[in-house]
């Protein structure tokens, strides 16, 4: 299993190949970890959950991040 911080630094190199400014990926790996605390807290209150409830609050969350980042790889699409 791979640490955050080894997450980081692949979402970085996939997303940014050529590199970017320091103050860039400051801003960017403030928000991947702030994306990841806020996950880290929803997964957590699962715990308090019946099994059912919790695999439903999972399900949705996943499928609330496929819907957005499906929207942002088709706007970027579109601008190009």
């Amino acid at each position: 299993m791979k640490t955050l911080a080894e997450e980081w630094e692949n979402f970085r190199t996939k997303t940014y190949p050529h590199g970017m400014t320091p103050d860039q990926e400051r801003q960017m790996k403030q928000s991947f970890f702030a994306g990841a605390w806020c996950t880290l807290g929803q997964v957590k209150s699962t715990i308090h959950l019946p099994d059912d409830e919790g695999v439903m609050h999972l399900q949705n969350l996943s499928k609330e991040c496929c819907a957005t980042i499906e929207g942002m790889i088709k706007a970027r699409v579109s601008r190009n």
